[in-house]
C-alpha cells in the first residue's frame, strides 16, 4: 500500500512538472492535405458528418465516441472511453462518469463500433484552442 502511494505521488509530480511543456494535441501540427489540416482550422466550425466525408474523418468520428473494442487475436472486449482523455481531442476535461459495459458478444461490440457515423453534427474547435478542465474536475484535483 505504501509503495502505491509513492507511485501515485511520483505520477502527480511528473504531470505537474510537464504541464507547461506537454502538447495535448500534437496531431493539429500536421500540414498540407492531412486530416488535421482539413479538420483543425483557424476558427471554430461545425461539420455535418455524412457519407461524403473522407475515411480519415470518419476514423476521427469513431475516435471521439465511446465504444467497445474487440481484440483480433484473443477473445477479449475492452471499453474505449475517449472522454477520459478529452484534452487530447481538444475538449475541456471533466471527471469521467460511469459507462456501463455491454459485455455482449464480439459481434455485438463490432456492429456497435462500425455503426454509421452519419447524421451527426460535430463542433470542431479552432486549431490553436487550448483546452482546460471543468470546474468539477478542478475541485476534484484540488482535493488530491
Amino acid at each position: 500500500m505504501y509503495t502505491l502511494f509513492l507511485v501515485d505521488d511520483f505520477i502527480l509530480l511528473e504531470i505537474d512538472c510537464a504541464a507547461e511543456d506537454f502538447i495535448w494535441r500534437p496531431y493539429v501540427r500536421a500540414v498540407n492535405n492531412s486530416l488535421p489540416h482539413v479538420v483543425c482550422k483557424e476558427k471554430d466550425h461545425w461539420v455535418l458528418v455524412d457519407s461524403g466525408l473522407c475515411d480519415e474523418f470518419e476514423g476521427l468520428v469513431r475516435c471521439l465516441r465511446m465504444s467497445e473494442l474487440v481484440s483480433l487475436e484473443v477473445d477479449c472486449i475492452e471499453q474505449y472511453l475517449p472522454n477520459r482523455v478529452a484534452m487530447q481531442f481538444g475538449m475541456d476535461q471533466s471527471l469521467p462518469g460511469f459507462v456501463a459495459r455491454v459485455n455482449g458478444s464480439s459481434e455485438i461490440a463490432w456492429s456497435n463500433y462500425t455503426r454509421p457515423t452519419g447524421d451527426t453534427i460535430l463542433y470542431i474547435l479552432a486549431r490553436l484552442f487550448e483546452s482546460d478542465v471543468t470546474t468539477r474536475y478542478l475541485q476534484w484535483w484540488d482535493k488530491l
